[in-house]
């Protein structure tokens, strides 16, 4: 199965052109996925079920698990998250502040270290 989560909206019209021929299908799959935080296609309501049907067949949003979750009391968070490939990582967050909120969304800024290698990802 194709991981579709963070491809970029040419390559993700081209991945599923077989499935959603329609150019503008892949907007619609990327709006659900980063705006309204869709887990599985069977969420995108406003795609054709048997399109939904033949894309969750084919592609996958790569989401990582949260494989364990270890609150602290000054109110930073550890997780460890398993990605796809079964490799896993760890990443904290702490609120300093206040949280801006964008669209009613919260931004956080995530930091991992995963066979001594830094990664930072960060997100909304």
């Amino acid at each position: 199965m194709q991981d579709v989560l963070g491809l970029p909206l040419l390559d993700l019209t081209r991945a599923i052109r077989e499935v959603a021929p329609e150019p503008y299908r892949a907007a619609q799959i990327q709006r659900w996925i980063w705006d309204r935080r869709a887990a599985s296609f069977g969420e995108m309501t406003d795609l054709p079920r048997a399109m939904r049907e033949a894309l969750a067949d084919r592609f996958e949003i790569g989401l990582p698990r949260v494989a364990g979750r270890s609150p602290s009391v000054d109110g930073a968070e550890k997780f460890l998250l398993e990605l796809a490939d079964g490799v896993r990582v760890e990443a904290g967050a702490r609120v300093v502040g206040e949280i801006v909120l964008r669209r009613g969304r919260a931004t956080a800024g995530l930091g991992g270290v995963q066979g001594g290698q830094h990664r930072l990802a960060v997100g909304d």
